[in-house]
């Protein structure tokens, strides 16, 4: 797809908290009183793309983003499972990502209809630093950032492509802006647009106000394309006039009869933060059957009850939205296991005949929550390429080797960290990872001894060898490294057989939920000569005795016994199962679930309660998990006092890594952290 090179300057732009009355349909009051937060704190961060250093409300915060040509593929709405391939322009945020030295866009990769927020903090000022590579292919042309709600005087000539150019944004209020490039009426159908938050003080919630509290969050993106206008030769010659969408997509996929948007995954009483952003030259009526949904920012306008009648929070059915405009809503989950509620455009346009090319989603009432958020992950094989848009087409391409650490959104993979760039050898393995949301930050265990890296970003840790049963924490704000937990405070000797291949951190508390690659028997407390024990099929931690020395003193204790569930390991060259309990490998745990991968391929029996879309039995009748698929065990409860079993209330099958590799075969996914 060629752009039109024509030429342009970068723009330098003070953006201030600048409400337009003519947008904001629901009630608009410049003059409204804020609410009153304290201080500034670190806030949830929720994807790979957003992570970046948090300082204080005084600090200024550099993000960095590329726009850059790209290439999506859609499940195609006349032809159900069968691929579109659509030609587009989109921003990409390489904030932590980029290398450290040339090109800040070199090896970016722009997903359309990214639903991927840039996270801000309510009160801090951010340089944003947008560099032009709509050239990347031949042509190009002048790009600008104008976000909604946040910009002050319009940038009018934007940066030329090639070139780099740097915005001043203030988040002044907390809610969901759209950005995008305007500088010409082709950018945003082209795809040129994208989601920023601006995050409260107040974690956990939307606004900072009690109304706004919520247990998940997702951002849909509502956008449509005229494929005449995306695969033309040049799409500025294009004239907008002829323009006709003929593909309605939510996250840059459309729901047919062969590919449903991923859903939103929730139990009876959990609050839903749902951001609606419509990117669409359209209006939406976005809507909800059987929830209701709790409007408690629009446009930026906090809803809290404590303005004027315009600013109450609204209790709809519908949030309609005219072009460019955002609302944050609560939607309480309610009913029973089971039970699907559509989000949707009540629009109800379609793409084809039928339910094909429907802008909805579910939420999927289950038990457990199972997998929202993230997926960080790491493999213990070598380099795998995996596409990044699903598995309705082979898209952009990632590739991913077992010193770098992945993620999947749910909607596109990507690479989250670079090991090489951080001087780890891929002969040490990644075997354990636990990605922190609050801060981007994570833990990491190696398969192997490692000599410390002599990269000065290493200079936190002192030990000359960092050992496999050690816990190293990753600084992302800071890039540094440092030893989080030492494998002699827990008491494991170093050896194979401890080397801990499944691992989750409670900053808060200091405590470690682990795996470990065999049996152990050490001391249960520092100091006592009073053993505990655990195989690889149980999940142990480690609890210091201070909060802020988790390599201090502390005890083990085992929390889960999978050998109590009806799994085994099973033997691959006999195509039979093997009488041994199944070994645990990645492990993430939530207060309702527990998810792992396992160390080989498993055989399931019938004495387990298991969710629709479980594996079906084999030729032979074994029903058997691959090393490479995400397990959930939803609902764990742990052994009553004076029993000796755990149960789960179902397991699930939430991922197979299978369909997201471009040839179908990855491997072990050893290292697992969701959220």
């Amino acid at each position: 797809m060629a752009g039109r090179p024509t030429g342009g300057v970068s723009g330098v732009i003070t953006a201030k908290h600048e409400l337009d009355g003519g947008r904001t349909t629901m009630g608009t009051h410049p003059g409204r009183r804020r609410i009153g937060l304290a201080a500034v704190m670190a806030v949830l961060i929720t994807t790979a793309a957003a992570v970046a250093g948090i300082g204080t409300a005084a600090a200024q915060t550099d993000i960095h983003l590329c726009a850059l040509p790209g290439s999506a593929s859609i499940d195609d709405p006349a032809n159900p499972g069968t691929s579109l391939t659509i030609p587009f322009y989109g921003f990409v945020d390489v904030t932590t990502s980029m290398p450290a030295t040339g090109d800040p866009c070199a090896g970016a990769v722009p997903r359309f209809g990214d639903p991927t927020p840039v996270r801000m903090v309510e009160g801090q000022t951010y340089t944003v630093h947008l560099h032009n590579r709509t050239d990347a292919l031949g042509g190009g042309f002048p790009v600008n950032l104008l976000v909604a709600g946040l910009s002050g005087e319009p940038d009018l000539v934007g940066v030329a492509p090639g070139g780099d150019g740097t915005y001043t944004i203030t988040a002044a209020t907390p809610g969901t802006h759209m950005f995008e490039s305007d500088l010409d009426p082709h950018h945003v159908p082209l795809g040129l647009h994208g989601v920023i938050v601006v995050d409260p003080a107040t974690p956990g919630t939307a606004t900072g106000a009690a109304n706004s509290a919520y247990d998940l969050e997702r951002v849909l993106v509502f956008h449509e394309v005229d494929p005449a206008l995306n695969t033309a030769a040049d799409p500025f010659a294009f004239p907008m006039t002829d323009w006709a969408p003929t593909l309605y997509l939510i996250n840059g996929q459309t729901r047919t009869s062969a590919y449903e948007i991923p859903p939103i995954a929730a139990v009876p009483g959990d609050r839903v933060l749902v951001r609606y952003v419509n990117a669409a030259p359209s209006n939406s009526s976005i809507a909800t059957l059987g929830l209701r949904q709790t409007v408690v920012n629009f446009d930026g306008e906090i809803y809290d009850g404590s303005g004027p009648v315009g600013e109450q929070p609204l209790d709809v059915s519908n949030v309609f939205l005219t072009s460019g405009q955002t609302a944050d809503v609560v939607i309480e989950v309610q009913g029973a296991y089971g039970d699907r509620f559509p989000i949707y455009n009540r629009n109800l346009r379609t793409s084809a005949t039928g339910d094909n090319g429907e802008q909805l989603v579910m939420i999927e009432v289950g038990v457990g929550g199972g997998l929202n958020g993230d997926v960080y992950f790491s493999l213990a094989d070598a380099t795998r390429t995996f596409r990044d848009a699903g598995p309705t087409g082979p898209g952009d391409h990632v590739s991913l080797s077992n010193e770098d650490v992945g993620v999947w959104t749910g909607t596109y993979l990507d690479k989250y960290f670079d090991g090489t760039l951080h001087g780890i050898p891929g002969a040490a393995d990644i075997d354990a990872v636990w990605h922190d949301p609050a801060t981007g930050d994570l833990y990491l265990s190696f398969r192997a001894d490692l000599a410390t890296p002599t990269d000065p970003r290493w200079a936190g840790v002192t030990k000359a060898t960092i050992d496999e049963s050690d816990v190293v924490h990753w600084d992302a704000a800071a890039d540094t490294f440092d030893i989080y937990v030492d494998h002699t405070s827990i008491g494991l000797n170093g050896s194979n057989a401890h080397d801990i291949n499944g691992l989750q951190v409670d900053p808060a508390t200091g405590v470690v939920t682990f795996t470990t690659n065999g049996s152990y028997l050490i001391p249960w407390k520092t100091g006592s000569a009073t053993l505990i024990g655990a195989r690889n099929e149980d999940i142990s931690r480690w609890v210091p005795d201070d909060p802020t020395l988790p390599n201090g003193t502390g005890h083990v204790e085992v929390v889960a016994d999978f050998s109590d569930f009806d799994m085994v390991s099973f033997n691959d060259n006999t195509g039979t199962p093997n009488t041994t309990p199944g070994n645990l490998d990645g492990i993430s745990t939530t207060p309702l679930d527990i998810f792992f991968t396992t160390t080989s391929t498993h055989s399931w029996g019938p004495n387990e309660t298991y969710l629709a879309g479980w594996p079906t039995a084999n030729a032979n009748g074994y029903v058997l998990t691959d090393r490479d698929d995400i397990i959930g065990c939803r609902g764990f409860t742990p052994a009553a006092p004076g029993t000796l079993t755990d149960s789960c209330l179902a397991f699930a099958f939430e991922l197979d890594f299978d369909t997201l590799h471009h040839n179908g075969v990855v491997g072990n996914v050893d290292g697992l952290s969701v959220g």
